[in-house]
């Protein structure tokens, strides 16, 4: 048997390794490199562990949700710089935007976007959490995290005014459950007079399916919970219901329809600069 600095310098000189790619051990029977076994003068068959890095995709390994917030960040920002409007709300500019919220106050804080009208200087606001991959259910965690937020900002007059701002649940593709039952249920809410017709028409078969009264129950649950385990009035929940948003994004696709929206609102935008510069006139006396 070789000694440990003999071991050592084996595995290092082999085929040029720096790390050595199998594990080794000063106990015989541990040791699986058929170089450093033969070092040892070790015999028998050598088995090699999978030590190889499994492969996956970045979504999977957690860096996709960072990148899927980064790019709806930039969405938003590139609607503001090629001056288009934001989803939900008034089709005024958008002035301002803030990509981290909770240092201004607001718990739903991966994206504040602000719209302004020109003619009042009226501001409205987008409170907007963004999750690439979620489900709308009783007793999902993420979906539990994205309604406490909402409910604490919905309840907080220093950053949100009902009726008028909006929050938004901005997500990569859902099931069509969860987008058809989630769709339909906001957009009925938004679409009946008061709390009393909209829960009427709730509980009738032929105003809307058993997926949208599963997608209810699962805001009545999680909002509870976000209510400190009491339950929430039935006209909370229903203005609740019409300030909130569910809004789908398909930038993980380069052909995607959003990324073709957004190249045609930079496009034109460059257009538009590229008029200017022919029509401007230059000075026939030079600058001094």
């Amino acid at each position: 048997m070789k000694d440990a600095a003999e071991l050592i310098h084996a595995f290092k000189v082999h085929d040029g390794h720096v790390e050595h790619p199998y594990r080794i051990s000063m106990f015989d029977e541990n040791v699986t490199c058929s170089h450093c076994r033969q070092v040892k003068g070790l015999s028998g068959p050598v088995v090699k562990p999978n030590v190889g890095k499994e492969l996956s995709n970045p979504f999977s390994t957690g860096s996709g949700g960072a990148r899927f917030e980064a790019n709806i960040q930039a969405t938003f920002v590139t609607l503001m710089l090629s001056r288009g409007y934001a989803p939900c709300l008034p089709s005024w500019p958008i002035v301002e935007i803030k990509l981290q919220g909770a240092v201004a106050g607001y718990a739903t804080d991966d994206l504040i976007v602000f719209v302004e009208n020109p003619a009042t200087n009226e501001r409205r606001r987008l409170l907007g959490q963004v999750k690439n991959s979620i489900q709308i259910t009783r007793k999902n965690k993420i979906f539990a995290e994205v309604i406490q937020a909402a409910w604490d900002d919905f309840n907080n007059e220093d950053v949100f005014t009902k009726g008028k701002d909006v929050i938004a649940l901005i997500t990569g593709p859902l099931s069509a459950t969860d987008s058809d039952g989630v769709t339909q249920l906001l957009e009925q809410a938004r679409h009946t007079r008061d709390a009393d017709e909209f829960f009427t028409q709730l509980s009738r078969a032929k105003f809307c399916s058993d997926v949208v009264r599963s997608k209810l129950d699962a805001f009545k649950e999680q909002l509870t919970a976000a209510n400190g385990g009491n339950d929430v009035d039935d006209n909370d929940l229903y203005e609740f219901l019409r300030n909130f948003h569910l809004l789908g994004y398909d930038l993980a696709r380069k052909a995607g329809v959003v990324s073709s929206l957004l190249q045609s609102h930079i496009s034109q935008f460059n257009r538009n600069i590229a008029v200017s510069y022919t029509h401007l006139t230059l000075p026939t006396t030079p600058y001094v």
